[in-house]
């Protein structure tokens, strides 16, 4: 296994995602070529989403993968992607209800 020194893990997890407009890995965000300010925690988020490719992820499993060990993760998954969902461009992802999470661009 590959070992990623800066993020701590395996590097293939850590390998850019394209998806559409979208260009991601652990530690940055581009939409349409241009990079998007977003911070550590919600650039590994939305890698995990994109790399499910519309499976739904439960806010638990996605606050374990961003490194949240606190008292309410599924909270601070909830604003995390709510703060997102006001600065990108377009939301690339959707929340299912009782579920958690899955990445559904409106455009590909």
């Amino acid at each position: 296994m590959n070992f990623c020194n800066r993020c701590g893990g395996n590097l293939a997890a850590d390998m850019p995602i394209e998806r559409g407009a979208w260009r991601l890995d652990l530690h940055s965000v581009d939409y349409k070529g241009q990079a998007l300010r977003v911070t550590r925690a919600e650039a590994s988020m939305l890698h995990s989403l994109a790399a499910a490719r519309g499976t739904i992820i439960s806010a638990a499993v996605l606050a374990e993968r961003t490194g949240y060990e606190g008292e309410d993760p599924m909270n601070v998954v909830s604003v995390t992607l709510c703060k997102l969902r006001r600065r990108l461009p377009e939301a690339p992802f959707e929340s299912v209800r009782g579920f958690g999470y899955r990445w559904a661009p409106k455009h590909l």
